[in-house]
């Protein structure tokens, strides 16, 4: 014969039930926007993340469109890294980054595969061990080695700029597709790649930015800003000169039409502002304020672009 809790005890539990409950709901508006949210990526548009291994792999993932391109950059490949710190091989940039405790690792590598590919990143995941191995290399063995089960620990782990939810979307995303639907491109097979010989005798592969365009032409294009088709001119307002030229070259593999670029007299105040003539909540305008974090405002005359992009001082500090 089973005894009864006396009510007050049962009054108890069901309090501290509550107030856990509480505690809970609490929680989770909070932490929300950082557990289940998506500060980057919501599955609806392409994303371009960048795996930190040994080789360095570029992974381009369409979701709608069922399509992904990856691009596999050989350790050795020479790549020239932002912030002033010179031309080093792949597999040695993250490194450098970790020295820098105001900048990171995560964040370095994303903007050297940034401004070598020409593409955005919309994050990174660091692998300790080396994923690939040599050979030919194929869709299973990516699947295996890099779209697997292990990559979701590294949120944890602190080995990713990425939320829960976008390692899954990506995860549950790239196992989905079929082998025709992963185009793999190699630099080393590729011809992309010039060898030099450094002084200590060394041989690097150089990237050849005219073959490496050509090659992957179209492979990371937004179908959205294909689908808008909006002009876009870019004002260089840093002090440094070739800037516009860089941005050009990134929109245009975006798949946006750039119709102009020039200079602004003196310097520019601020990071970067978005002047448009059409709606500030099109798909293009909200794209590219979240590319290169700039503030967006209406144009006061049309001009001769739907869009411009004015690059401040902040641009490149």
């Amino acid at each position: 014969m089973r005894r009864r809790l006396p009510q007050k005890k049962k009054s108890k539990k069901l309090l501290w039930l509550l107030i856990f409950i509480f505690i809970l709901i609490i929680l989770g508006v909070i932490w929300w926007p950082d557990i289940w949210g998506s500060r980057r990526w919501d599955g609806q548009r392409r994303f371009n993340i960048v795996y930190s291994t040994d080789p360095v792999v570029l992974v381009s993932f369409e979701g709608e469109e069922e399509e992904a391109t990856v691009v596999v950059v050989p350790e050795s490949s020479y790549m020239r890294v932002p912030r002033g710190y010179g031309t080093y091989k792949a597999e040695s940039v993250y490194d450098l980054g970790e020295l820098d405790s105001k900048v990171g690792g995560g964040l370095l590598i994303s903007e050297t595969v940034q401004s070598v590919f020409g593409v955005p990143i919309d994050g990174y995941i660091k692998l300790e061990e080396k994923s690939l191995g040599g050979g030919n290399i194929d869709y299973q063995r990516l699947k295996s080695k890099l779209f697997n089960l292990k990559i979701i620990s590294k949120v944890t782990e602190g080995k990713t700029n990425l939320t829960l939810p976008e390692v899954i979307r990506f995860y549950l995303g790239m196992n989905r597709l079929r082998s025709d639907q992963v185009d793999i491109i190699d630099l080393e097979k590729a011809n992309i790649l010039d060898d030099i010989k450094l002084p200590d005798s060394s041989v690097v592969g150089q990237i050849d930015s005219d073959r490496l365009d050509k090659q992957l032409a179209g492979a990371f294009a937004e179908k959205e800003m294909l689908k808008e088709n909006l002009s876009i001119a870019i004002e260089n307002g840093t002090s440094v000169g070739g800037v516009a030229g860089q941005i050009a070259r990134l929109i245009g593999n975006m798949g946006g039409k750039v119709v102009d670029i020039g200079n602004t007299e003196g310097k520019e105040e601020g990071r970067c502002k978005i002047m448009s003539n059409v709606d500030t909540t099109t798909y293009t305008v909200k794209r590219l304020a979240q590319v290169f974090r700039c503030v967006t405002d209406k144009k006061a005359d049309e001009g001769i672009s739907d869009i411009s992009i004015i690059l401040g001082r902040e641009f490149i500090e």
